[in-house]
């Protein structure tokens, strides 16, 4: 990593808990309360941090692909109830393991986990919390959606939103509405901080302390 670069990510880390606080206090100014967050990526823990609420979501600190995420999603409540077994010898320097449910399988790659114990802990405690009625969706295009990938999660019965890099899939994600961002850079990751002031890709693109509190809840 380049010094200048190092020395930018060091000075957005100070400023990132105040812009994480502001973001908190807006929302409970906007009357916002409970809500459950489900990513493909560590954007639903990080989004749930920021607005000060506790992590009603197992999908924190991992990933997987955006066609496990449709699989996953499609197949609630079940896959919430799913069977976690271990991926022995991924190579991958972290527990990944496969969610089994209704005949399906979800692999989950628990990047911020030491074990696959506590990441099986942390999951099943997390799952319980799940609140149907108060999800929202946030998805990242990483594995090359395809048009039919999109339409299935167009047809997902919760709100949601989705970051995609690909012009075509911005015009069609844009029609209906749930495009937070479509950047066309190679390498974009919502996570990383394009300026100096602690604020994120996903901060910039998305304003969902206003999106989360302002959406009634959901039969879904």
């Amino acid at each position: 990593m380049k010094p200048f670069h190092a020395f930018r990510i060091r000075v957005n880390k100070l400023f990132a808990p105040m812009r994480s606080a502001r973001i908190a206090r807006r929302y409970r100014t906007l009357g916002g309360g409970p809500a459950t967050i489900l990513s493909n990526n560590c954007a639903a823990g990080r989004m749930l941090h920021d607005l000060g609420l506790r992590l009603d979501t197992p999908t924190v600190n991992l990933w997987m692909t955006f066609s496990d995420f449709l699989d996953f999603v499609e197949g609630m409540p079940e896959s919430l109830e799913g069977n976690l077994e271990e991926v022995c010898g991924s190579g991958e320097g972290n527990p990944v393991a496969d969610l089994r449910f209704g005949g399906r399988s979800v692999r989950l790659h628990f990047l911020h986990e030491a074990t696959f114990a506590s990441a099986k802990a942390d999951w099943e405690r997390r799952r319980e919390r799940v609140n149907p009625a108060r999800t929202f969706l946030v998805a990242t295009d990483n594995s090359n959606a395809t048009e039919e990938e999109l339409d299935r999660f167009l047809r997902l019965p919760w709100p949601k939103r989705m970051f995609v890099k690909d012009a075509w899939k911005a015009e069609r994600l844009g029609g209906a509405g749930v495009l937070v961002h479509g950047d066309f850079r190679e390498g974009f990751n919502v996570h990383d901080f394009p300026g100096w002031f602690g604020q994120t890709h996903y901060q910039r693109s998305l304003d969902f302390a206003s999106w989360v509190a302002g959406t009634p809840p959901s039969s879904g």
